[in-house]
């Protein structure tokens, strides 16, 4: 009697444990495609509001970690609030990584269209965080301030080397210039640069 119940309860206690792993499979696989949505909300949800409600806040999302740590070594204490959503592969030294940033990553940046623009802006016009950004700043490339144009916010743009980065055929240099122009004619906005070429 005990040899046929030892097997059985094995069996038993198999059938679950698959049942449990098979559930958990199940569950990962339908959650897959939204996994994206789901670390984006959750990321917002543990986002503490109050400590930007009363501070300036600044968006940057970079390819470069030095110039924004830079920046925010000066403005922190100050108490400026940084966003600091970096695309550079160096992003682990300074925990960093645009890991909640959505519709941007490092494939699409580095030339975004007009279009990819507008759909950027649709996506994060009504955001919670970026209802509490003061100001966008671009270093590296400049160029990603382009994105930054149809939110009506101060642009700080601070070229820190070769302004024209990964715009290099003439008519994305020329459209360049252009948004740089057009940027440049509000009275809120800034460009600079930290060499004379540039």
């Amino acid at each position: 009697m005990r040899t046929y119940r030892r097997p059985r309860r094995h069996y038993r206690w198999f059938s679950r444990w698959y049942s449990s792993i098979l559930l958990i499979l199940i569950f990962f696989i339908l959650i897959r495609p939204y996994s994206e949505i789901i670390s984006y909300e959750l990321y917002i949800q543990t986002l503490d509001i109050q400590s930007y409600a009363n501070s300036i806040t600044i968006w940057n999302t970079d390819f470069h970690i030095s110039p924004i740590r830079d920046l925010k070594a000066i403005l922190i204490p100050l108490g400026v609030k940084f966003f600091d959503t970096s695309l550079s592969n160096s992003c682990s030294r300074t925990k960093t990584c645009a890991s909640h940033l959505r519709i941007l990553n490092r494939e699409n940046a580095e030339k975004p269209s007009k279009e990819f623009a507008m759909q950027f802006y649709e996506f994060y016009k009504d955001q919670l965080e970026m209802n509490l950004v003061d100001a966008f700043v671009c270093f590296h490339p400049v160029g990603m301030c382009e994105l930054y144009m149809p939110f009506n916010r101060t642009i700080i743009i601070i070229a820190s080397t070769r302004y024209e980065l990964w715009r290099f055929d003439p008519p994305s240099w020329t459209e360049l210039n252009e948004n740089l122009k057009q940027i440049a004619q509000y009275p809120k906005n800034i460009i600079a640069a930290n060499n004379l070429y540039d």
